[in-house]
């Protein structure tokens, strides 16, 4: 039912590509985050969503352990293994034959700094196109710093613009600050919304082994006396030695506004008990954060 262009992106793997039913035929090359934003908004359309990295399309069910085909119109469809295997196997060159009316890339991206000299002034660019620096943003060449997406670490504006100012404090307050990209706050504004701060499971498991996991998916209260039937996931990841929550996710309505006071919480370190013990304003979604009892596993 659809066409798909398949092409090589500049970044590598992970660029994903969308493919909306309109009124008018249409390509466009989007890059990152935009891509879901603009396909979850887009009002009475049937949405799918292709990732050309095989790891990228179970990434939200690794990070919700969910099945995204519960979260059906108006929030994103993605297509099966079978269909997102056909286009994996295609050749680059090739199109996956269907029909659709528009087709949007976001291809990934890459830092712009072709042409700066950087080589000639001794500076180090990594293998992902990033320039590289230590923790105080220093490149190889002590007197040059880079901060931002030039980096190639988290590109995302806020992290950017904290990375200016731990930089000023260093350079200009004799106060040697390095980043600090641990617990990110992140969101795609997709339709639901995609949050999340802190580790997914794997990652978790990783760093600290034994976890607890807290989850759970409802139709929120509002839409008691309405016909919507779209729902909300919520979930916590807590290392189960310290009994610190590590990781918060969730899908659903308004989920970067909730994630970012969860953010605060999770940045301070704070532990299940002390989730357990904040009262939630009711009626909200955000409450299910502090009422989550029974592990999921």
């Amino acid at each position: 039912r659809f066409e798909l262009g398949y092409i090589q992106g500049d970044a590598g793997s992970g660029w994903m590509v969308s493919i909306l039913d309109g009124p008018h035929s249409e390509q466009r090359q989007l890059y990152g985050y935009p891509e879901p934003d603009f396909a979850g908004g887009v009002e009475n359309a049937d949405v799918s969503v292709v990732f050309k990295d095989p790891t990228a399309l179970p990434v939200i069910q690794r990070v919700m352990a969910i099945p995204m085909k519960r979260f059906d119109k108006p929030m994103l469809g993605f297509l099966s293994r079978t269909e997102m295997q056909a286009v994996l196997d295609a050749p680059d060159t090739a199109t996956w034959c269907g029909q659709r009316d528009r087709v949007m890339f976001a291809t990934g991206r890459k830092p712009n700094v072709t042409g700066l000299g950087l080589g000639a002034a001794g500076v180090q660019v990594g293998p992902t196109g990033g320039i590289a620096v230590d923790e105080y943003s220093r490149t190889r060449v002590p007197h040059v710093y880079a901060i931002g997406d030039v980096t190639n670490r988290i590109n995302l504006t806020p992290v950017a613009t904290a990375e200016a100012m731990w930089l000023a404090r260093t350079l200009f307050r004799n106060q040697p600050t390095p980043v600090d990209h641990a617990n990110v706050p992140t969101a795609v504004f997709a339709n639901p919304n995609l949050a999340s701060v802190g580790l997914s499971e794997e990652a978790a498991r990783k760093a600290h082994g034994a976890i607890d996991v807290y989850k759970t998916s409802f139709r929120a209260l509002k839409l008691t006396l309405t016909e919507a039937s779209e729902r909300t996931f919520m979930k916590l990841i807590v290392e189960r030695a310290s009994q610190r929550v590590v990781g918060a996710h969730m899908i659903g309505p308004d989920a970067g506004e909730v994630i970012q006071g969860v953010a605060i919480a999770v940045k301070l370190g704070a532990t299940k008990a002390d989730f357990d013990a904040t009262l939630g304003i009711h009626p909200t979604v955000a409450e299910e954060f502090v009422t989550l009892r029974e592990k999921a596993h």
